[in-house]
């Protein structure tokens, strides 16, 4: 703290914001609706969720990994063949 500040505007620290007390016995409806609603939604859906990760961290896939199999050449393809002209042109894009 700066030397200069004024000891008569605050002779001692300011106190915490009081916690309000309860006036009331009625129980809070807030309450009530968020654990409804952690138990209706929220439960089941973490409960999938950690079972799909579980599941999935067996099974490491590391899809920019990903090789494909070789196919014949374009020219190896025979005549009126389009899904090997397909799978040629795809496979020299790629080996481009």
């Amino acid at each position: 703290m700066p030397e200069d500040h004024d000891w008569e505007a605050y002779k001692v620290p300011p106190t915490r914001t009081p916690v309000s007390e309860r006036t009331t016995s009625v129980p809070n409806p807030v309450n009530y609706f968020q654990s409804a609603f952690s138990y209706v939604f929220d439960a089941p859906v973490t409960f999938v969720r950690e079972l799909i990760e579980q599941l999935q961290n067996k099974n490491k896939f590391y899809y920019y990994h990903q090789k494909f199999r070789r196919v014949p050449d374009l020219s190896e393809c025979l005549e009126g063949d389009y899904l090997c002209y397909y799978e040629a042109e795809a496979q020299w894009r790629r080996d481009r």
